[in-house]
């Protein structure tokens, strides 16, 4: 008997009567072509004689103007659509890639057999609009790989069928298909190790599965293309990259293949992968790939794949593999990517409402190229439309969806990428079906809907792939959109927490929120009370410590993740927190401890590798830190800073031209950072090749302004070659940016003193030692000048005694320079038998360290001690130490 029930209605039947939507769309047409065809409907075309001559089979009129298009002669309609000439070319450009052997569909559309055997079914779909599957509606801007049929090609369809689908005169040969992969073979295959088990009936499940990648080198992927097994249960998949090794973990502890990709209503990858350039990775049923190098992201050695599958049972148990194909390109990308994502998270939608309406805008401050867009929504969205209004002109339609169908979602790409101009604001405005005459609505009665990432909740997002139009402009477009987001959010967070004031996820993302946006004083108010509601939380307990450190409150930081540390163990993530705030207070032992349980745990953990070497740097081990730099270099070759680490360490322990190798390949990866040249222009200030160190360092000061090391260091420089207005003005660039710096303070003090600016010069040094820490050169120059300078209503032999003590007692007796200092000072103060002793102390330990001309330099002080006389800056003779 035929069943009359709606499509959809037969769909959600068959899932024993829960009216929850069917996952599979080759499923469902499998499923609904049986339960709702007519006897004669199923078959194919039938011939008396040979094929293609026989009776029409369907009783349809022809559409004579499709007819007469299609043939150029209306008076022989009967031969006028042939299979070689017409209909091939349609399905091996549409339908083959899918329906053939190895793929996603369900049956193979390939030869005439295949065809003309379905042609009742594919009229049907074909007509409708089912198949094949592409939401988006014509419009100026095309997509690559349209997967579109225009009426007359629809037609094409009926009319073959009525005429008893004719074969026609010439062969035609197959697509060819040299693997099972759309692209060929791939440069690598992947797998998921294990099958996971989904049973037979029940909700949906998103499920985690981690495959590592064996890389020796970072490679960039141009394409790439995911085969489910059975394609039935897999609705999409969504994939992001680990380069912690965490997820292998999360894997591992759980008992079955993979591990949950949601948790208490949120979708989650655990916490460690994360997207590659703002790239949108995944895949949907019917999905063609292809090869965008313009497109290409980065796949780095040591890393996982995370791929996130979101199943639905079908009825009986099975057993879920997939292989992931990866295609590489060998350049990267001409120009950055970065994602932007409107995304609408105070949706409500009452229950009934058959119009609901969401919208969303935002305004790129810069020129930017728009390269994809994917939209995303639930069952009850009905409509989607995307535009761009620029600032001057008309609005342009980016993507517009009529019907949205939740089992057909995917990314769109542009043939072309769309300019868009700075001040062009982009808006999206989606629409809803919450009522009963939505055969698609999860619910039976409606019901209140709101946002959540479940498919029974709702979401309402677009996000749009873009590159700057000048690749400079990405921090310029990440700052505006980060802060645009951030405020959004943060206002409608606070909105929703007057009404649940102790809702902890919301108190921890407001606490985020404030974080993200420097505001560390508020993030620590919202983040306390979200660890006072749930202290067994590890990630808010984290949050909390790095918004202490954020507030510059070390100690608050450090006690709580050390408790925190105690708590959890060998926690990796807590671990490395840990370190991290272990070497900023010095406990360089201690933080060593952490990050090795973090490598332990995770060999291949790049900021744990690291910060192990930049630990055996500040102790100035050199095998152990030119082992961990050299191992972070190997774990991320493609990376900038790894090579910067080298090239420091390098660079520390005198091995300069190895240095100048990996600290231009820093600068050959990512030109506009500045660190690289500082390092270079140290290790050439080291040979004292100061023109070329001057040109490194000033090109650090041009590719960040606010740099304080690098104006320090061309301070140095300059100081070193006499240029004392160039020096000071290189030191006051540093103290603006760095005003704790007492280093540079004291750099002033003496590009002071060498002006003869005695006053200026004090008061610089005056700010160097009142800052907690003093270095002993710092105190030394400051006792210098107060003994030295000439003008004795500012000389102060006292003040200086005590400064030359504190930087004598700092070296233990060890430095010529001191001691003179020392001398000078109680020379100035009166004594001076001692100053004598003191200086002669000062001679032996510069002729022992062969250092000629200081002992030329201070002979001449000692006979002006024997004769009772002060050294004074300005008298003959009156070097500086």
């Amino acid at each position: 008997m035929l069943d009359t029930r709606k499509p959809a209605e037969v769909i959600w039947r068959w899932h024993g009567g829960a009216r929850y939507p069917l996952v599979s769309v080759f499923r469902s047409l499998a499923f609904l072509v049986v339960t709702m065809a007519p006897i004669g409907w199923l078959g194919g075309c039938h011939t008396n004689g040979r094929e293609g001559d026989g009776q029409q089979t369907g009783g349809t009129s022809v559409n004579n103007s499709i007819t007469a298009s299609a043939s150029g002669d209306e008076d022989n309609q009967q031969a006028s659509i042939t299979f070689s000439d017409h209909i091939a070319p349609i399905v091996h450009g549409q339908c083959s890639a899918c329906h053939r052997e190895g793929g996603v569909g369900p049956f193979a559309l390939v030869s005439y057999q295949d065809v003309s055997a379905r042609i009742s079914q594919i009229v049907s779909v074909v007509g409708r609009g089912f198949m094949p599957p592409w939401l988006p509606e014509a419009q100026t801007f095309s997509f690559r790989d349209e997967r579109r049929l225009t009426t007359a090609q629809r037609e094409m369809f009926r009319v073959w069928m009525d005429q008893g689908c004719p074969r026609g005169d010439g062969e035609v040969a197959p697509p060819e298909f040299t693997s099972t992969w759309h692209l060929g073979e791939p440069d690598l295959e992947l797998s998921i190790s294990e099958p996971y088990e989904l049973y037979a009936e029940g909700a949906e499940v998103y499920r985690n599965f981690v495959l590592p990648v064996p890389l020796d080198r970072g490679q960039y992927v141009s394409a790439y293309e995911f085969r489910p097994e059975p394609v039935s249960v897999v609705h999409h998949l969504a994939m992001q990259i680990d380069s912690t090794g965490q997820s292998r973990l999360l894997d591992a502890e759980d008992e079955a293949s993979g591990f949950p990709g949601m948790e208490q209503g949120r979708l989650t990858f655990g916490g460690y992968a994360q997207d590659e350039g703002g790239q949108i990775l995944g895949w949907t049923p019917g999905k063609v790939p292809s090869r965008r190098s313009d497109l290409a992201w980065l796949l780095r050695p040591g890393s996982d794949l995370v791929l996130q599958l979101h199943l639905q049972p079908n009825g009986k148990r099975e057993q879920v593999r997939g292989k992931l194909a990866l295609y590489f390109s060998d350049h990267p990308p001409p120009r950055p990517t970065y994602r932007l994502y409107l995304s609408v998270r105070d949706i409500d939608i009452p229950a009934g409402a058959a119009d609901h309406r969401i919208t969303l805008s935002y305004q790129v401050p810069v020129d930017v190229d728009v390269h994809n867009v994917y939209p995303h929504a639930h069952y009850i969205c009905k409509q989607m439309t995307v535009t761009a209004a620029p600032p001057t002109g008309e609005t342009l339609q980016l993507l517009s969806i009529r019907d949205w169908d939740f089992n057909w979602q995917d990314d769109y790409t542009f043939a072309e990428p769309v300019r868009l101009p700075a001040g062009t604001t982009i808006h999206m405005d989606y629409r809803y079906d919450n009522s009963a005459g939505n055969i698609r609505n999860p619910h039976v009665p409606p019901q209140r809907i709101t946002y959540g990432e479940r498919t029974v909740d709702e979401m309402g997002d677009i996000a749009l792939l873009v590159s700057p139009a000048v690749a400079s402009d990405l921090a310029q477009l990440q700052s505006h959109y980060f802060d645009a987001q951030m405020q959004r959010r943060l206002t409608m967070y606070m909105q929703r927490l007057e009404a649940a004031p102790n809702d902890f996820q919301l108190l921890e993302s407001i606490g985020e929120l404030h974080y993200l946006r420097h505001d560390y004083e508020q993030a620590v108010n919202f983040l306390q009370r979200a660890v006072e509601l749930r202290a067994e939380s590890t990630t808010a307990a984290i949050k909390l410590a790095l918004s202490w450190r954020g507030m510059g409150d070390d100690e608050s930081a450090l006690q709580l993740l050390e408790k925190l540390g105690a708590a959890t163990g060998d926690d990796p993530a807590v671990q490395l927190y840990l370190a991290q705030q272990l070497f900023r207070a010095q406990r360089l032992a201690d933080a060593r401890q952490a990050f090795t349980k973090v490598v332990t745990h995770t060999p291949t953990h790049f900021e744990a590798t690291a910060g192990l070497a930049r630990i055996a740097m500040a102790e100035s081990q050199r095998g152990d830190a030119l082992k961990w730099a050299k191992r972070a270099v190997e774990l991320r070759p493609e990376m900038a800073a790894a090579w910067e680490l080298l090239g420091a360490a390098q660079v520390q322990f005198g091995y300069f031209a190895a240095a100048e190798q990996a600290l231009q390949r820093a600068l050959t990866i990512d030109p506009k950072l500045a660190e690289p040249h500082v390092q270079w222009g140290n290790a050439l200030l080291a040979q004292r090749k100061l023109l070329p160190a001057r040109e490194h360092f000033l090109a650090a000061t041009r590719l960040s302004e606010g740099d304080p090391i690098a104006w320090g260091r061309l301070g140095v420089v300059e100081a070193i070659q006499h240029n004392w207005p160039q020096a000071e003005d290189a030191f006051r660039h540093a103290i603006a940016l760095a005003p704790e710096d007492g280093e540079s303070w004291s750099n002033l003090g003496r590009a002071y003193t060498q002006q003869g600016r005695w006053k200026d010069a004090l008061e610089s040094y005056q700010r160097a030692v009142a800052l907690p820490k003093v270095a002993a050169p710092t105190a030394q120059q400051y006792a210098w000048l107060l003994a030295t300078v000439p003008d004795q209503a500012i000389r102060n032999p006292q003040l200086a005694l005590k400064w030359a003590g504190y930087a004598d007692r700092q070296t233990r007796g060890s430095s010529f320079l001191v001691l003179d200092t020392l001398a000078v000072a109680q020379a100035a103060a009166g004594d001076f038998e001692l100053a004598v002793t003191t200086a002669n102390q000062s001679k032996n330990l510069a002729q022992r360290a062969g250092n000629l001309e200081f002992v030329r330099q201070i002979s001449r002080r000692i006979a002006l001690f024997e004769n009772h006389r002060p050294y004074l800056l300005g008298s003959p003779n009156a070097e500086s130490p």
